[in-house]
């Protein structure tokens, strides 16, 4: 895919790409992004998605030579070879379920959240924990997400949540699962919702302080992959 025509980067446009990339991965193929701007590129890397896609430079040229020859050497290969299985654990797959999902948003306890920010992409490492089904994440009132916030959130407003872990690390080939959550956000509030974030905040591990705020992922689209 070229950016180089793409100017602006939001939230929703990191949505599609992680979207196009799943739909490219579940047909077996690989998505490559051309590099865009530097705009643009600055968004993919604070989102931290920079080392979720392929992002080459220049598209590779493939000579009608080199084609040829190695259709010429898929001809001499014998056909025994084509059914040969490769040494060591099958390859991982791409795509995760959103029961797998769902398993590692409730095993994690951090994630980041992005927010773009009149046109300035915001990005913190959060506390998370999980409140009548939905992801709830914790903000320090004084960051920056939470003064961009404020306290009236655009029902248009989107927020991007991404959590990951490895997996598998005493395997020879360990993999990465993440998960990418896209999201409407909304403020806790009520002192006995508030008072029950806070318990499954302690109940984590986590220790939020009294200046703590807590925002709610309400419909989230929830996305993941297992890179190897």
């Amino acid at each position: 895919m070229d950016l180089r025509g793409v100017t602006f980067l939001d939230a929703s446009g990191l949505r599609l790409l992680l979207r196009v990339k799943e739909l490219v991965a579940e047909y077996g193929g690989t998505l490559r992004l051309l590099r865009g701007s530097a705009k643009v590129w600055r968004v993919l890397c604070l989102a931290r998605l920079d080392h979720v896609f392929t992002v080459v430079d220049d598209w590779p040229v493939r000579s009608a030579a080199g084609a040829a020859e190695r259709t010429s050497r898929r001809a001499d290969e014998p056909e025994e070879a084509e059914s040969a299985v490769p040494d060591g654990p099958p390859p991982a797959r791409a795509a995760l379920d959103q029961g797998e999902c769902r398993d590692l948003l409730a095993a994690v306890p951090f994630a980041r959240l992005a927010v773009v920010h009149h046109g300035v992409p915001l990005v913190e490492l959060v506390g998370l924990l999980h409140l009548d089904g939905e992801p709830v994440v914790l903000l320090p009132e004084a960051g920056e997400i939470a003064v961009a916030l404020s306290t009236a959130i655009s029902p248009r407003r989107l927020v991007v949540l991404q959590a990951d872990d490895l997996a598998d690390a005493d395997r020879r080939t360990p993999y990465v699962r993440t998960v990418t959550v896209v999201a409407r956000p909304r403020w806790v509030v009520g002192p006995a919702r508030l008072r029950a974030c806070a318990r499954a905040a302690v109940a984590r591990g986590q220790e939020p302080d009294p200046g703590t705020a807590y925002l709610a992922l309400a419909q989230p689209s929830v996305r993941g992959l297992r890179l190897p």
